[in-house]
């Protein structure tokens, strides 16, 4: 995507922040859900303010890779409202998006380039969770693009894995003992650790596998936040 502050770029990016601190989404809908044939042809969806926006901005036709940046961005911002922001957190965050603008470009850059990038709409919601996280106070900016660098490049199934874990209570397998039963309940094979370890998020110790503090604060902040 080309650099956001063109001002050819304006009308996305206002309409992405306009929905940020004040949204038009029906917030019972699951978008998730949502076919990507229905995204600009459903006449309730093509509607709404931001998806006309998206749709013109991305020249949506038939492709389904653009159909999904829309479905992305408002899975991420649904989610990022149903749960509790702190009003104050919020005016503060606001004060400091319109008093900085080089700040405003740079997390609405963020916002639009990874939803962009995920191949799973999954990682939108939890992109969500962890933006609210973040206006809430519990993670810096610095961290968020950090865990959103580790969102970017964790499977699917490596999320399953760090969920029943996080189930579990347990952020170690013991690969003599394997006894730990959330993740057997996933049909879970110990080789299948390399997802998590290839994106920096667990290390192996001996016969221990453990998860990072950055895999704990995904799960906590982004999976079930």
């Amino acid at each position: 995507m080309d650099n956001l502050a063109h001002s050819d770029n304006r009308s996305l990016i206002d309409e992405v922040e306009s929905e940020i601190f004040k949204t038009n989404l029906d917030l019972s809908k699951d978008f998730t859900e949502v076919g990507l044939d229905l995204i600009i042809e459903n006449e309730l969806l093509s509607q709404i303010p931001i998806v006309k926006t998206a749709t013109a901005f991305y020249n949506v036709g038939k492709e389904f890779n653009k159909r999904n940046h829309i479905r992305n961005l408002l899975t991420f911002l649904s989610e990022f409202h149903k749960g509790n922001v702190s009003n104050q957190k919020l005016s503060g965050f606001k004060r400091r998006f319109d008093q900085n603008p080089k700040f405003r470009i740079q997390v609405l850059e963020l916002i639009l380039l990874h939803n962009e990038r995920f191949n799973r709409t999954i990682k939108s919601k939890i992109m969500g969770n962890l933006f609210r996280s973040y206006i809430n106070g519990n993670i810096t900016f610095e961290k968020l693009s950090h865990l959103l660098e580790i969102l970017d490049s964790i499977t699917v199934r490596g999320l399953k894995i760090l969920e029943a874990m996080g189930e579990g209570g347990r952020w170690y397998y013991d690969f003599v003992m394997k006894i730990d039963p959330w993740l057997e309940e996933i049909n879970f094979y110990s080789y299948e650790f390399t997802l998590l370890s290839s994106c920096s998020i667990a290390f192996q110790e001996g016969k221990i596998f453990r998860i990072t503090d950055d895999g704990i604060t995904l799960y906590k902040y982004g999976i079930v936040n």
